[in-house]
This record gives C-alpha cells, sequence and structure tokens, in this order.
C-alpha cells in the first residue's frame, strides 16, 4: 500500500487553499484539491508533507497539526494521512502539476469538483474545527 500526506492550509480569515490539478494530469485532470502527493521510501509523514508543499506551492509550512487518515482506491491502494495548517508565506509558485490555485471560502467548497474524496475529507474537517471551537469556548 502507497502512502500520501496532504495538507489543509488555511489563511487568517478562515479560508482554504486548493490548487487546480493540470488538465496534463492522468488521475483526475482540473479538479480542485488539497495539495499534498505520495511519501517516498525511507521517508516520514512530516518530512514527505514538507517536502510535497515546497515542490507544489513553493513555500514552506508555517505549523501544522495531524486531522485524520483515509484509505482511497484510485487506481490503487492509499492511505493518505491529512494535516492542516499555515504556510509561511502568501508567494506561492505552482509546479507543472498545478494550473492554479484560490483561497477559498468554507461555503463555497460544495460546489467544487474536488479530486478523490476530498469533498467528503473537507466536510468532515468543517465539523472537526466546528466542534474543536465549541469545545474551547
Amino acid at each position: 500500500m502507497e502512502n500520501a500526506v496532504n495538507l489543509i492550509i488555511l489563511n487568517d480569515e478562515g479560508k482554504i487553499l486548493l490548487i487546480k490539478r493540470s488538465s496534463a494530469e492522468l488521475i483526475e485532470p482540473d479538479a480542485w484539491s488539497i495539495p499534498g502527493g505520495r511519501v517516498e521510501e525511507n521517508e516520514n509523514y512530516e518530512t514527505a508533507l514538507s517536502r510535497e508543499i515546497e515542490e507544489e506551492l513553493g513555500v514552506a509550512i508555517a505549523d501544522f497539526a495531524y486531522f485524520k487518515s483515509y484509505f482511497v482506491n484510485s487506481p490503487r491502494a492509499v492511505r493518505v494521512v491529512y494535516f492542516y495548517g499555515t504556510i509561511a508565506s502568501n508567494n506561492i509558485i505552482l509546479n507543472h502539476e498545478s494550473s492554479s490555485f484560490f483561497w477559498f471560502d468554507t461555503t463555497e467548497i460544495s460546489d467544487l469538483h474536488l479530486a478523490f474524496n476530498q469533498k467528503q475529507v473537507l466536510v468532515d474537517f468543517l465539523e472537526f474545527k466546528k466542534t474543536e471551537k465549541n469545545i474551547k469556548q
């Protein structure tokens, strides 16, 4: 089974950064996606996450925390570990895997075509954040 990592990136306004997959991608072309990618051999999740965000967005991660793991079959079995956090800079430089990026308000997520099972991931995450906020009050 392969492993992948993704970072749900939030800004100060509570918006979520998504990237649009390139039309040249073989799987889920032109779909919006949470940034991340494959964990390489002998690499831990945290190192893979930092590397993937640097490669895809050209920025460093400021802080992050574990959210949840999912298992998907698309087209092979993959364990995807999701984290959430912030990036150190908004000077995003996309690589060839993506065609654009946008900071979406959480109310806009349901109308998007998201790759893989990521719409459900974001629904779960928003519910988690709502619960987390209620606990802190």
